[in-house]
């Protein structure tokens, strides 16, 4: 079991930075679907190859997260993406700098067009914010998620009309 600190950035001008770390980055193609608001199934393919993944996550009243995961084969994941209804597409690009991991997440329509971006941070379990952004992140970083604010959750952005009514405000 792990506590997971982590904080976000909803993202904006998405498509252009994307770009950029498609040259400087690999991505990781994910596919998540949710038996459970707080469990889900996860499929991973990068140059590493193909993972499969089922986590228990669930927020803390601090911020926190507790965070349960356990390896899945292939078809144990296809059997939960064809029995879920709420599921999502993201390409992920994940940057390691001196202290943390980030992961920049561009999610998907099945169109593979992006409708919404977030950069995310995993942070020591007892350390607070602030976290000085990346460089190549700060034109992009606009909107930093407050500890404990669910609108940014994965479930919830999973909900394409959901997440670009959210986005349109917060950009406005």
């Amino acid at each position: 079991m792990a506590i997971e600190n982590e904080i976000k950035f909803a993202l904006k001008n998405a498509d252009s930075l994307e770009e950029r770390l498609f040259a400087a980055f690999g991505p990781s193609e994910i596919r998540q679907c949710y038996i459970y608001q707080d469990l889900r199934a996860r499929a991973t393919e990068s140059m590493q190859g193909k993972s499969f993944s089922l986590t228990f996550k669930r927020r803390l009243p601090d911020g926190q997260s507790v965070e349960i995961e356990t390896d899945m084969t292939e078809a144990e994941f296809q059997l939960f993406w064809n029995d879920t209804k709420v599921k999502l597409q993201k390409r992920r690009f994940s940057y390691i700098d001196d202290q943390f991991k980030w992961d920049i997440d561009f999610f998907k329509d099945t169109q593979g067009i992006t409708y919404c971006a977030v950069a995310e941070v995993e942070m020591p379990e007892n350390m607070r914010p602030p976290v000085l952004v990346p460089e190549f992140l700060l034109d992009y970083a606009y909107y930093p998620v407050v500890q404990g604010d669910n609108r940014f959750n994965s479930y919830k952005l999973a909900d394409q009309d959901y997440a670009r009514h959210l986005f349109e405000e917060i950009l406005a």
